[in-house]
């Protein structure tokens, strides 16, 4: 018996709240901010799971205290699948270059 895959397991994991907007097959990582120059991306063309830990409203890590900048987390976590291997992407886009070292 095989393995089940590493984006069949978050599938289950995974609460729809929390996953990323589809158009199609491509998941859409988006970026609100007025500011923005950049504001979406269209991941696609394997098996793939696209999901956030910044959900409006909702605490990702209720067990941490909320000191700045430490629950922040970034736009999209893309897990996909392409010629038998697995690849994680993280991915914050950001509206300015203002402050892009602490997400570094």
């Amino acid at each position: 018996m095989s393995n089940p895959s590493l984006v069949s397991l978050l599938e289950e994991l995974i609460h729809q709240d929390w996953q990323l907007n589809k158009e199609g097959n491509d998941w859409l990582i988006t970026e609100d901010s007025q500011e923005a120059t950049h504001t979406q991306v269209k991941i696609g063309g394997c098996r793939s799971l696209a999901f956030t830990l910044d959900v409006k409203n909702k605490n990702a890590w209720p067990f941490l205290n909320a000191l700045e900048g430490v629950r922040s987390a970034c736009d999209g976590i893309i897990v996909a699948e392409y010629k038998e291997q697995t690849f994680c992407l993280l991915l914050d886009m950001k509206s300015s270059a203002s402050g892009t070292s602490k997400a570094i």
